[in-house]
């Protein structure tokens, strides 16, 4: 199909490192970092996702996942990767995306997880 443009959250943003995961009824999940870059004093931004319920044929208006304000010494936006259960238990759909330090950050660095159990309405920061 054709290309499809997901919109920025705020204009003069830009996006970064885009991962996709589906779930277990077959919809699209992009999680993606939209942000002002690396460059700005301060950066503003986060990670979002935008879900497809027609297989990547349209999709919805990005969703917070992570806001950089939640840490912003650590900045904690970087790299995002996005994983969905699958399972048949009672974790099934649960959304689980993980991030890092960007560059140039305040320690402590590791990787950070945020975890939506109700279809990516809202993530808690774990």
């Amino acid at each position: 199909s054709n290309g499809i443009a997901i919109p920025h959250v705020s204009s003069g943003y830009t996006s970064a490192d885009p991962s996709i995961a589906f779930d277990v009824d077959g919809n699209v999940v992009l999680a993606f970092i939209d942000f002002t870059g690396t460059d700005s004093n301060p950066i503003e931004g986060g990670i979002y996702i935008s879900k497809s319920n027609d297989g990547g044929l349209s999709f919805s208006n990005p969703l917070e996942v992570l806001n950089i304000n939640v840490m912003p010494d650590q900045r904690i936006i970087d790299r995002p990767w996005i994983v969905i259960d699958r399972s048949n238990s009672a974790n099934q759909n649960t959304i689980y995306v993980t991030s890092m330090n960007v560059r140039d950050s305040q320690p402590e660095f590791h990787p950070y997880v945020s975890v939506s159990t109700n279809g990516g309405s809202s993530f808690t920061l774990r």
